[in-house]
């Protein structure tokens, strides 16, 4: 496994994210898994979009309109809050104007 300040690498194509909660010292988790388009399984909050999971897609050099699909585990804010944010970011590859 190889960790980084924004998650683990679980595999080559599945990666642990790992987001802040609002209190300090607890957190909640995304995976990401890569292939031709990212699949995220949970969306985190509304924060965590902007603050982890895209800085870290980008880390990956990968980009957030590459997220095709969220696969929810339950219906809270800590894990499917973040998918409203997720969903208005511009689906758009290189080179559209």
């Amino acid at each position: 496994m190889k960790k980084n300040l924004l998650g683990t690498e679980l595999t080559e194509s599945i990666h642990y994210i790992r987001c802040p909660f609002s209190r300090l010292g607890y957190f909640t988790s995304v995976c990401a898994i890569f292939a031709k388009t990212v699949t995220l399984i949970d969306s985190d909050t509304a924060t965590s979009s902007e603050e982890v999971i895209f800085p870290h897609l980008r880390h990956l050099q990968r980009e957030q309109y590459e997220i095709s699909r969220i696969i929810h585990t339950h219906a809270l804010f800590d894990h499917c809050g973040g998918a409203p944010v997720i969903k208005k970011k511009p689906i758009c590859s290189e080179g559209c104007g």
